[in-house]
């Protein structure tokens, strides 16, 4: 049987919490989405395997949704964030659409909770494939020229020796949202891991991010205090943006264009040869070997200009949301979360292009706010947990 709420501002009775076996389902849909991403190199055999997964998830999240019972203010904004997912879908752009999806299946199912259970399914996951593939030799080894040397390096399965580092960012992400900081098992476990891997992929990348992300930490939870910090990371990809067309005009030579691994030069290429496209280019000719690995960039110069919009949208009136009817707690790890994507995505696209845990947070918590009952009571109900009222500010 179904959980029945009585709200007593509005007085009306209606169902909160579904049935176990729509819950059972809605589980199924969830450790669906989270898994694909971890283990595609098991996956390489099915052609356009992304966009056959995309599709499954969208049908699997709509049934999901559908069991969840949304409010009619909830449903209408879930219907307009899935018209965008299909216009966006046609356009070359996946990763909102990813998000979009993904928020659907976990409705009601708790988003911290959801995010806990994905990390330790996506951590685990990734371990197994980096196991699997380095004992048996599948698509392991990469040999990259630096100068006059080779230099042996592992992909562990993945397309590129940055890929397992980049899904450790991704599991970063996922551990901030669920568990709300990074807390010292987290720090240990991040560590180890991450040394670990940069022994094999000689990973850069990842370094510098949870580096550059440590520096940032204790600034950016002193910004979630302030009554008008939101709007720091509301505006973090308009930043970011800002920051990539900086590296890309100022250091495109010299020493920070060779620690950046080249990117900056790449990015000046772009911005002095290409012109903003309103749909993807990736099969351009004139682009070939020209891998530009910076999400803001990427929107703007390959893929669409328009999910780049929605970027800035969504992160303002997201942030907006959470800073005013979430717990304390929730819009913290929210925005720490972000701000680790956010940096991470001017060297990896891959960040934010694909499952963001973040953007799923501000989709989740931006409906929720529509539902009936108050997003605290329904808070409540959905997490499990005794969130005080002192935390929240209706």
């Amino acid at each position: 049987m179904d959980r029945i709420f009585l709200d007593e501002k509005a007085s009306k009775v209606f169902v909160l919490l579904p049935s176990r076996e729509w819950t059972l389902f809605r589980t199924f849909v969830f450790a669906f989405a989270v898994l694909f991403k971890f283990i595609d190199p098991f996956l390489g055999f099915i052609p356009g395997r992304f966009t056959l997964y995309l599709g499954l998830l969208m049908i699997l999240s709509l049934f999901s949704l559908s069991g969840a019972r949304p409010s009619r203010k909830a449903s209408l904004s879930f219907a307009f964030l899935y018209l965008l997912s299909l216009v966006l879908l046609v356009l070359g752009e996946s990763g909102i659409p990813y998000c979009v999806f993904f928020a659907a299946s976990i409705y009601r199912l708790g988003y911290r909770k959801s995010m806990r259970r994905a990390f330790w399914i996506g951590f685990a996951a990734l371990l197994f494939t980096c196991f699997v593939c380095f004992a048996f030799g599948i698509n392991a080894q990469y040999n990259t020229l630096h100068g006059s040397f080779l230099e042996n390096r592992y992909g562990l399965g993945f397309s590129s020796p940055n890929t397992p580092g980049t899904l450790v960012m991704l599991l970063l992400a996922l551990y901030l949202c669920g568990y709300g900081r990074l807390d010292r098992r987290g720090i240990v476990l991040f560590s180890v891991t991450i040394a670990t891997l940069y022994l094999f992929t000689k990973s850069r990348t990842m370094v510098f991010t949870f580096l550059l992300f440590a520096l940032c930490y204790f600034p950016a939870i002193w910004l979630t205090k302030r009554k008008k910090g939101w709007l720091f990371f509301a505006l973090l990809p308009i930043l970011c943006t800002l920051a990539s067309f900086l590296l890309g005009l100022c250091f495109s030579e010299g020493p920070v264009n060779h620690l950046l691994s080249g990117r900056p030069a790449l990015f000046r290429y772009y911005i002095e040869n290409r012109l903003p496209v309103l749909s993807s280019v990736e099969d351009d000719p004139s682009l070939a070997g020209y891998y530009l690995d910076n999400l803001f960039l990427v929107d703007i110069y390959r893929r669409t200009i328009l999910a780049l919009f929605f970027l800035f949208a969504l992160s303002f009136l997201g942030f907006f949301v959470l800073a005013r009817k979430v717990p304390s707690s929730l819009y913290r790890s929210i925005a720490l979360s972000f701000l680790m994507l956010m940096i991470g995505s001017m060297s990896e696209s891959f960040l934010a292009t694909n499952f963001n845990a973040s953007y799923v947070g501000l989709i989740y918590f931006l409906v929720l706010s529509r539902e009936r009952g108050g997003t605290l009571t329904l808070l409540r109900l959905c997490e499990r947990t005794g969130f005080s009222p002192k935390e929240v500010s209706l």
